[in-house]
């Protein structure tokens, strides 16, 4: 068993689901997968499981955000 030092742990942080991302977005859950399948970064485990993490939905959105600015 190795010993982990703290350099070499990775932060854990909510993955949300497709049905939460439509959530977030107000979107239809199949415009959800859609972005998960062409636009927004997914974590994937166990064949068909995909998850999208906080901040990189968080990330997204703020890229995406247009006008506004004066």
């Amino acid at each position: 068993m190795s010993n982990q030092t703290s350099k070499d742990t990775v932060p854990i942080e909510r993955l949300l689901r497709a049905e939460d991302v439509a959530k977030v977005l107000n979107v239809s859950r199949t415009q959800a997968y859609r972005l998960m399948r062409e636009s927004l970064p997914v974590v994937r485990f166990g064949g068909a499981t995909v998850r999208v993490r906080l901040s990189d939905l968080e990330s997204f959105i703020a890229s995406h955000v247009q006008g506004g600015e004066e």
